[in-house]
């Protein structure tokens, strides 16, 4: 039997956090969702790796002394698309700050492919009703927060 993708998974994921988001979002804001999600659909075959699935600030043990980057919180960790892990960091720290996208990238090695490119913005708008869904019933105003200017960078067609 042939597992489903990472990116149909994405896309189950993302109608789940629909149904649980209700009258959290509004109805512009869900066809935002479903139409990155559909997109996401045909993105398939992309640069795999395996992910932490939480990558983000919060996650991270960074030691000034020798430079040594830790990353705790591993329960997400899995084969995806690498872009996957990308998602939290262009949501976060990078907005507004080009600096901090070039900076990464530089020490990655490489800039996104269109196709990887064309997924984060997908991705983030299904992670971003991830982010309401979840952050409204934990009362996490910081991850609500970046799930709305996500959701409205997407809906202006803005960068992820």
């Amino acid at each position: 039997m042939r597992t489903a993708s990472p990116n149909a998974r994405a896309v189950h994921s993302a109608a789940r956090h629909l149904d649980s988001a209700e009258d959290l979002i509004g109805e512009r804001e869900r066809e935002t969702v479903r139409r990155h999600a559909a997109e996401l659909t045909r993105l398939d075959g992309l640069p795999r790796g395996y992910v932490h699935g939480d990558f983000q600030e919060r996650n991270w043990l960074f030691d000034t002394g020798p430079g040594s980057l830790a990353v705790v919180d591993l329960e997400r960790a899995r084969p995806h698309a690498v872009v996957f892990d990308i998602v939290r960091l262009a949501c976060g720290p990078w907005v507004g700050r080009p600096d901090l996208r070039a900076a990464f990238f530089e020490g990655y090695g490489r800039e996104l492919a269109h196709k990887e490119e064309r997924s984060l913005r997908c991705l983030a708008a299904l992670d971003a009703v991830s982010a309401i869904s979840w952050g409204v019933p934990h009362h996490d105003p910081e991850t609500v927060a970046r799930g709305r200017a996500t959701l409205a960078r997407r809906e202006r067609g803005d960068a992820a």
